[in-house]
């Protein structure tokens, strides 16, 4: 399934195909791999609350479509290390209730016979109170804390209805590129509009070279009822109402033909040879291909060009699987008269 994600803070997004079987380290992974970004600078925020690494997919409510929240967290943002911090405000002493002058001199005036041995008096005996630390407060949480609130937090600003956008599901055919690109088109806008639209977000996402494609030889068709969309038609009066996600396809370039071979009417003139082959022996003569091969007649308007009918095959060299062909042309300039002409 294709899950959405969208960059907070740069108006970014980008589809990946997520299996749920798997975990959101794995997720992490293959957007690191996409975008070389770090997986120890992902935050993934869904429904308002952070992803941790070793969470199964198949817990949570993520589905098709679903859209995940990505911050990217740099050196200032990230979480506290576990062991050394050095933002930790200084811990102040302990004070003890009574001081320790007013208490030790007393014990050393009391009289204790000989007889008895003296058990060291332990420390625990003083109490001490435990003064009141301010809770501890990391300045990389407090803006990681800070960020959280602010993906959480709803925004009260509405946008206008000529600036709401509709967001379409694009399949586009590039070599190393499965997943689907989403793409932001204008709900009013025409199929020719989000044609030029689609070139920009290929090259941006796939990084692929886009020269010399234009929005003439793309088609967009939708994918599960297969109707081809018009340039000139409107996204809310097209296929697209039923069926938001659309397959691109490019036509291929056409390749330029030469004028010499168009005649006034347009058409493409050819010539075809056709062949059949025969067996013979190669001590026989040439002349044989005029009765048993060809059915040509004995009569002067057939004759053979580069071999003479009166030698035989092997003279002439002709080998195995050897190719002749029969034309249709003149004898002599001042003949008028059309024949077949053989030539080896």
């Amino acid at each position: 399934m294709n899950v959405i994600f969208e960059v907070h803070g740069r108006g970014i997004s980008f589809s990946i195909g997520v299996n749920r079987l798997e975990r959101v380290l794995n997720i992490k992974q293959k957007v690191q791999n996409l975008f070389h970004l770090p997986i120890s600078h992902q935050i993934f925020i869904f429904n308002g609350q952070p992803l941790q690494d070793d969470l199964p997919v198949w817990t949570t409510a993520i589905d098709r479509g679903s859209r995940i929240v990505l911050i990217v967290a740099t050196a200032v943002n990230l979480p506290p290390p576990p062991i050394y911090d050095p933002y930790l405000p200084p811990q102040r002493l302990p004070t003890p209730e009574f001081p320790p002058n007013s208490i030790l001199p007393s014990l050393s005036q009391q009289l204790i016979p000989y007889q008895y041995d003296v058990l060291p008096t332990p420390l625990g005996t003083l109490m001490l109170p435990m003064p009141a630390v301010p809770p501890m407060q990391h300045k990389a949480s407090m803006s990681y804390i800070k960020k959280l609130e602010e993906v959480q937090a709803p925004s009260d600003k509405k946008p206008s209805p000529a600036s709401q956008l509709w967001r379409v599901m694009v399949s586009m055919k590039v070599p190393n590129w499965k997943d689907r690109i989403p793409v932001e088109a204008d709900w009013n806008g025409t199929v020719l509009k989000l044609k030029k639209r689609i070139l920009g977000y290929i090259a941006i996402v796939t990084e692929e070279d886009m020269v010399g494609v234009t929005a003439e030889r793309m088609v967009l068709q939708t994918h599960s009822t297969r109707v081809k969309l018009l340039d000139h038609q409107v996204l809310n009066r097209s296929a697209v109402t039923g069926d938001h996600e659309i397959d691109v396809f490019i036509r291929k370039q056409p390749l330029p033909v030469a004028g010499a071979g168009r005649n006034s009417s347009g058409m493409l003139k050819v010539k075809v040879f056709s062949e059949r082959g025969g067996e013979t022996h190669a001590e026989e003569n040439v002349s044989v291909l005029m009765r048993e091969q060809f059915s040509l007649s004995d009569e002067a308007s057939n004759a053979f060009i580069q071999i003479r009918q009166a030698n035989s095959f092997q003279s002439h060299k002709v080998n195995q699987v050897d190719t002749m062909e029969t034309l249709d042309g003149y004898v002599s300039a001042e003949s008028s008269t059309s024949s077949n002409t053989l030539v080896a």
